[in-house]
C-alpha cells in the first residue's frame, strides 16, 4: 500500500484487483519473465551450435529447468501464455496463446526430463543453481495449485514432490526466521533456491527504500534516503499474535529512535510515529501503516543492498506438506507440521506455537471491511 501521493495508479489498483496492462507492475512481470525465456533461448541455441563442448546436454538441461520455473511464474500470474522455446524464429513471426493444460504439461515435461541432471547438493558450489530440489520445489507449486489452473487437484502428487526434499535431509528449519533474510543469508540451511544480489556487483535489491518513510534512514544509519513508503494493511497485522516474534521482527511500527537511541524528530519537531491505521485508500499519511522491515538493513545499506532473496525455501516446503495432509483429511498430522514451523516463532511462549487440526480447519482470522482505529 503505497503512502501519501504518487505511485497510487500502480498500488491502488493493485490493491482494488482493478489493475490491467498499462499498471508497469504487471506489465513488468510479463516483461521480465519473457526476457528470462528469450536470454534462456539464446543460451541453449549458442550451446547446441558449439562443437565438443563438454557436458553440453547438462548445461541444456539446467537451462530448461531454469525456463521452466520462469514459465511457472508467468503461468501462474497470467496462465494461457504462449510456450516459445526458439531463439530464431521466421519473419512475421507471431507468437501463439497456449492452453492451460498445454503450459502446465510443458512446464511439467520440462522439469521432469531436465531432473535428472540436474546436481543434488546442497552446497555452496550449487548456490543460486537450480538443483534437482529447486525443480522439485518448482513442480510441487504447480501441483498444488492444480485445481486453480486444470480444474483437477493434484494433492499427493505435490506431497510426493515435497516429501523427497524433506526425506533427503539436506535441509533443515534455520533457528531463527530472519535467518533467511539477513544481509548475509547463504549460509542459511533453509535456502533450496536463492537469487544472489550484492551491494557492489549484483543490484537490485532495494526493499527498505520502497517501504520506509524517508526520516527512518537516521534509524538503521542508511547511506541513502529511502523513497516514500509502503505500509501494511492495518487488518493484516492484527492477524499477528502479539506473542508471534515475526510481528517486531518484520515490521517496524510505534515511535521511532534514531540508530543512537534518540528520538527520531520531524522537522516539526513531532516525533515520527509509524501507526496501524489507514485513512482512505487514494491518499495515506506519511506515517500510516507499519513498514516492512523483514529483510536486514545494515549501517550504510544503499539502494543495492546485499540480502539475497531466497525464492524457494525448506519453511515453505513444509507447509506444502501441511496444506496437501490438511486437503487430503490429515488435520491432525498437517497440525503437527505447522506447530513445528511456527515454533522458533513463539520461544518466549512456546505454548502459542501449537496448533491444532481443528484450528486449521476454521475460517480466517483477517477482519476484512471497514477498519476503525484501535480495534
Amino acid at each position: 500500500f503505497r503512502n501519501g501521493i504518487g505511485w497510487g495508479d500502480y498500488y491502488i489498483t493493485m490493491h482494488q484487483h482493478t489493475w490491467g496492462p498499462t499498471v508497469s507492475h504487471a506489465e513488468a512481470g510479463w516483461y521480465y519473465g519473457y526476457q528470462g525465456v528469450f536470454k534462456i533461448n539464446k543460451a541453449i541455441y549458442q550451446i547446441e551450435n558449439l562443437k565438443n563442448l563438454e557436458n553440453a546436454d547438462v548445461y541444456i538441461k539446467e537451462l530448461r529447468a531454469l525456463r521452466a520455473i520462469y514459465y511457472y511464474i508467468l503461468y501462474d500470474n497470467f496462465r494461457n501464455i504462449p510456450i516459445e522455446t526458439n531463439f530464431i524464429n521466421p519473419p512475421g513471426y507471431l507468437p501463439k496463446q497456449s492452453t492451460s493444460q498445454e503450459v502446465f504439461d510443458f512446464i511439467k515435461t520440462e522439469l521432469t526430463e531436465a531432473m535428472p541432471a540436474l546436481r543434488d547438493d546442497n552446497s555452496t558450489a550449487s548456490y543460486g543453481k537450480v538443483t534437482k530440489w529447486a525443480a522439485k520445489m518448482t513442480l510441487a507449486k504447480l501441483y498444488l495449485n492444480a485445481e486453480v489452473y486444470l480444474g483437477t487437484p493434484k494433492w499427493n502428487e505435490a506431497l510426493n514432490e515435497v516429501n523427497d526434499i524433506i526425506n533427503s535431509g539436506k535441509f533443515s528449519l534455520a533457528p531463527n526466521y530472519l535467518d533467511s533474510f539477513a544481509i548475509k543469508n547463504e549460509g542459511s540451511p533453509e535456502e533450496i533456491l536463492s537469487i544472489p544480489f550484492d551491494e557492489k556487483y549484483t543490484g537490485g535489491s532495494y526493499y527498505p527504500f520502497k517501504t520506509l518513510y524517508p526520516a527512518s534512514r537516521a534509524t538503521f544509519g542508511m547511506q541513502d534516503s529511502p523513497w516514500g513508503g509502503s505500509g501494511a494493511i492495518p487488518q493484516f497485522i492484527d492477524t499477528y499474535d502479539v506473542d508471534d516474534a515475526r510481528l517486531k521482527d518484520c515490521w517496524l511500527g510505534g515511535l521511532q529512535y534514531t540508530k543512537s537511541g534518540a528520538p527520531l524528530l520531524l522537522e516539526d519537531g513531532t516525533q515520527l510515529n509509524y501507526i496501524n491505521y489507514m485513512s482512505e485508500v487514494n491518499g495515506t499519511e506519511y506515517n500510516e501503516g507499519y513498514r516492512l522491515v523483514k529483510y536486514e538493513i545494515g549501517s550504510g545499506t544503499s539502494v543495492n543492498s546485499s540480502n539475497d532473496v531466497p525464492f524457494f525455501r525448506y519453511g515453505d516446503a513444509l507447509m506444502i506438506k501441511a496444506e496437501c495432509l490438511l486437503r487430503t483429511g490429515n488435520a491432525a498430522e498437517a497440525a503437527t507440521i505447522v506447530s513445528e514451523v511456527r515454533a522458533r516463532n513463539f520461544k518466549t511462549n512456546p505454548t502459542k506455537a501449537v496448533v491444532t487440526g481443528a484450528k486449521l480447519m476454521g475460517g480466517s482470522t483477517y477482519k476484512y471491511g471497514e477498519y476503525s482505529y484501535g480495534t
